[in-house]
């Protein structure tokens, strides 16, 4: 036996690091694959290996940032304040399809 999922009411995404987010079954069901996600734990050691410190000065409050995530549209970070975690996500201004499209968009966050 089987089971399908005919009608869907609702959807409650629970992540990582406290990331719960309930979604839109219709965006659910028109979602497409993010390709940036086929290589991530690489993805996610060069944006720590490369920015983490850039974008810890840019939190002045932060004692340390470590990338958690990342898709085609952001990054989640762990931010440690003291004793004190929290999630915090910057967006990208284009969606990213590639490591590069990745750099490029947290290379122009740093910028700004």
């Amino acid at each position: 036996s089987y089971f399908v999922m005919s009608r869907i009411v609702d959807i409650l995404f629970v992540g990582g690091y406290g990331t719960v987010k309930w979604i839109k079954p219709e965006d659910y069901v028109s979602a497409e694959p993010d390709f940036i996600l086929q290589d991530l734990s690489n993805t996610i050691k060069t944006c720590n290996d490369k920015y983490s410190e850039a974008i810890r000065e840019m939190l002045p409050e932060a004692d340390d940032v470590v990338f958690i995530s990342v898709d085609k549209r952001g990054v989640e970070l762990r931010v440690r304040e003291g004793t004190e975690d929290s999630v915090r996500r910057l967006t990208f201004k284009k969606n990213c399809f590639t490591i590069q499209d990745v750099c490029t968009q947290i290379n122009d966050l740093i910028k700004e």
